[in-house]
């Protein structure tokens, strides 16, 4: 299943490059919406150009494009749910915790119907079972604080997924 996710996220990254190659933000309102479904449609590579999507929404938010939320939610869902399911397997990962928050921030002005309950679920299980044990190490020594940064964007990816934490 790693091989297979990582020929996604390869082919993914090459359609980013795509995107950033032929500067989407630039083309003629005839192509433009085409370009924007095709940088939508890159949500599932392995790491996402926030950056590039964060245009990509402010373009649909200027224009009167007609966006297949359907489908864009699907997608988004699904990269939400792999990102959220890294993070219960390794809680202390800032980086993925900075991905999934960002994605749904980016994403959040778009209004899409997303299906996050099992996002959810990964964020209240973390919640439940990792803030409220003491955090230890592999030879099970206590682990200090957990820092304000990872604590501020815990909370704040709670209330994109609409779930409190313990």
């Amino acid at each position: 299943m790693d091989k297979a996710l990582t020929e996604i996220f390869a082919f993914i990254d090459e359609c980013n490059e795509y995107v950033q190659k032929n500067k989407i933000w630039e083309v003629d309102c005839k192509d433009r919406e085409k370009k924007l479904y095709e940088d939508l449609a890159k949500l599932n590579k392995e790491k996402v150009n926030m950056k590039a999507l964060e245009r990509t929404v402010e373009e649909i938010s200027r224009r009167p494009l007609e966006v297949d939320k359907e489908t864009v939610g699907f997608v988004a869902s699904q990269k939400i749910n792999i990102l959220m399911q890294r993070l219960y397997h390794d809680p202390r990962d800032l980086n993925t915790l900075k991905s999934v928050e960002a994605l749904l921030r980016v994403l959040s002005p778009l209004s899409l119907n997303l299906d996050l309950w099992k996002a959810q679920n990964a964020y209240f299980a973390i919640s439940t079972e990792f803030l409220s044990k003491p955090r230890r190490n592999e030879k099970e020594k206590e682990v200090g604080e957990l820092p304000p940064p990872w604590l501020e964007l815990f909370k704040s990816l709670g209330d994109y997924l609409q779930v409190k934490s313990q």
